[in-house]
């Protein structure tokens, strides 16, 4: 473990040294609709004949955010939405006392 500030130590003959002194690269790109992604990144000479590694990560995409008037006005509309008489808040036991904390 290197301490803060501390340059780690190259051993000779280190095959995967290389990693240490490259950065780590996000980028966002589309896969076009013939359904191949491609990419062009600049690294740099300093890096030039390496070998990298790309991992492929989809971007999750989910409703957009709901501002909390939007959601307040959600949740008043389920309030009261069961229409099931069968449905039932079941006993929920005796609640648990516990030592006071100092």
């Amino acid at each position: 473990m290197l301490k803060r500030g501390a340059s780690p130590a190259l051993p000779s003959g280190c095959f995967d040294c290389w990693r240490i002194r490259m950065n780590r690269m996000v980028l966002h790109s589309r896969v076009g609709s013939d359904g191949v992604l491609q990419i062009t990144v600049p690294i740099g000479e300093a890096d030039a004949d390496r070998e990298v590694q790309v991992t492929i990560d989809p971007v999750r995409v989910g409703p957009p955010s709901m501002t909390q008037e939007e959601w307040r006005d959600f949740v008043l509309t389920t309030a009261g939405s069961i229409t099931d008489p069968s449905f039932a808040r079941h006993e929920q036991g005796e609640y648990e006392r516990r030592e006071e904390m100092p």
